[in-house]
């Protein structure tokens, strides 16, 4: 236990700049004195289980307190943007008001572009909780959901390993990203996944299934993991012949569905953007999976040459000893490989999520058997993998001048007359008003527009110049708090 409460205050060190905030920070000394407590030969460890800290919701309590509290900041510090919070945000918004699950962001109804029918129960959710708070508690909740799962799942499996596995799922930099940027429908998928594995593992074979066709309604790329997966727990005789069809059978309907009634549906011929994400190999995914056939060779170096090693090689490469996890992760490790997006190819951001959920679930696995070395393995395997990958999180202190300035504005934003084109960074902070545009070319062209501004905050996707140059141009008019508020029609500079 007082190794759990170390842990516990070395996770909720808030400091006063973004540099003394980095997760690594405290991480490592987290993961020092969990290793410590884990490996050494001291009274709590038998042969070499945490008895406290393993038991405890302590650590899982401390995580989901300081991952709350990071979003938080970071929302009021103006960190979190419209792409794709706001996009997120918006579609619950539109939906009660008549425009289901449409996004102004984008200006298309985005359950075309991503099938992510588990967000449809945030619906009424967000009726009764009419702020964007709302999808910054569901982020933190999913993946402490899926911290709980996989302590669960350890703790049967190999009990010293439990909380080095929850801390590694929930500090590595692929998580990060997901708290970083406040919500993402791809935050459902350590939940599903995890669950999925800690019913195979009580075999449980129906409750897989069930497991199984909930991850299929997380994105309309979800299916393609169940189907490897269904397939690979079949032919590893995992699953008995009966779940394994039905969840087969289950996935390839709601891929079908998916692509082939839902998209064309919203969207009409037309393929959604990310599809240029594969450009290097077509325009659709027929294309694409028939080029990559054709071009085996390529297909194969463009592979191996993706940033796959950022997640596997801090694993110690034991997920690849496992052959289920191997079969389960072949549909991400070709997505990726095959990308021509930078991000896509190098593993980064939220990418890789569901790959990094099924490695911790693998490397928990190989720990089973009761061989010394392989949960040392695993526990070093555990130890490194969140202190590698893309960046890490940065917690940021809200400038309460600038909040008191939102408070004002806030207040007033309704009675504004004609669109208000709003930078990016302040979108998903003022609300629904019906008024409310993103700053672009198409709403500064609006006869009426205002543009609302603040130079001190984070520009993207305009540049900071750009903003400068907006924000100095005739009939600028500051506000409290640093905002500025500009008459519309103003040309890129």
């Amino acid at each position: 236990m007082a190794a759990a409460s170390c842990c516990s205050l070395l996770l909720l060190i808030v400091g006063a700049d973004p540099g003394s905030t980095a997760l690594r920070d405290w991480q490592l000394g987290a993961l020092a004195v969990a290793a410590l407590v884990a490996l050494a030969p001291l009274p709590v460890a038998v042969d070499g289980a945490l008895l406290s800290l393993g038991e405890s919701p302590l650590i899982l309590l401390a995580l989901g307190i300081w991952m709350l509290v990071s979003e938080l900041l970071n929302f009021q510090a103006f960190r979190v943007n419209a792409f794709d919070f706001g996009v997120f945000d918006w579609m619950l918004e539109s939906t009660l008001r008549g425009r289901f699950l449409y996004s102004p962001v984008y200006g298309v109804n985005h359950f075309g572009v991503h099938q992510t029918w588990w967000m449809l129960p945030l619906v009424p959710l967000h009726w009764l909780w009419r702020s964007p708070y709302l999808l910054l508690v569901v982020n933190v909740v999913l993946l402490l959901g899926a911290a709980g799962l996989l302590s669960h799942l350890a703790h049967r499996v190999a009990p010293g390993l439990a909380p080095l596995a929850v801390i590694a799922l929930l500090t590595c930099p692929w998580v990060g990203r997901l708290l970083h940027d406040g919500f993402r429908p791809e935050s459902a998928f350590p939940l599903f996944i995890i669950g999925a594995a800690d019913a195979l593992q009580r075999r449980r074979a129906w409750a897989v299934v069930a497991w199984g066709i909930g991850l299929c309604l997380v994105k309309e790329d979800a299916p393609l993991y169940v189907l490897a997966f269904a397939a690979g727990a079949a032919l590893l005789r995992r699953l008995p012949p009966a779940p394994a069809a039905g969840l087969f059978l289950a996935g390839s309907a709601i891929l079908l569905v998916d692509l082939e009634v839902i998209r064309p549906w919203q969207l009409g011929p037309t393929l959604p953007g990310y599809t240029a994400f594969w450009s290097g190999y077509g325009h659709g995914p027929v294309e694409v999976v028939s080029t990559a056939l054709r071009h085996p060779l390529r297909a194969t170096w463009d592979v191996l040459g993706s940033g796959w090693w950022t997640v596997l090689l801090p694993c110690l490469l034991l997920p690849l000893s496992e052959p289920l996890a191997v079969i389960s992760i072949s549909p991400g490790v070709l997505m990726l490989g095959l990308a021509s997006h930078p991000a896509m190819r190098r593993w980064e951001g939220y990418y890789p999520v569901p790959i990094v959920a099924i490695a911790l679930v693998a490397v928990v696995a190989f720990a089973h058997r009761d061989a010394a070395r392989r949960r040392s393995l695993a526990a070093v395997a555990l130890l490194a993998f969140p202190l590698f990958g893309g960046g890490y999180l940065r917690v940021h202190r809200p400038d309460q001048v600038v909040r008191s300035g939102l408070a004002s504005l806030r207040a007033r934003a309704d009675a504004l007359a004609g669109p208000l084109c709003v930078q990016a960074s302040i979108y998903p902070q003022l609300g629904y008003p019906d008024a409310l545009e993103l700053l672009g070319p198409a709403c500064r062209a609006r006869p009426g527009s205002r543009l609302l501004l603040h130079p001190a905050l984070p520009p993207w996707p305009e540049s900071a110049a750009e903003i400068q140059a907006f924000a100095a141009g005739p009939g600028a008019r500051l506000l409290p708090g640093g905002f500025v508020l500009v008459p519309g029609e103003v040309p890129a500079r």
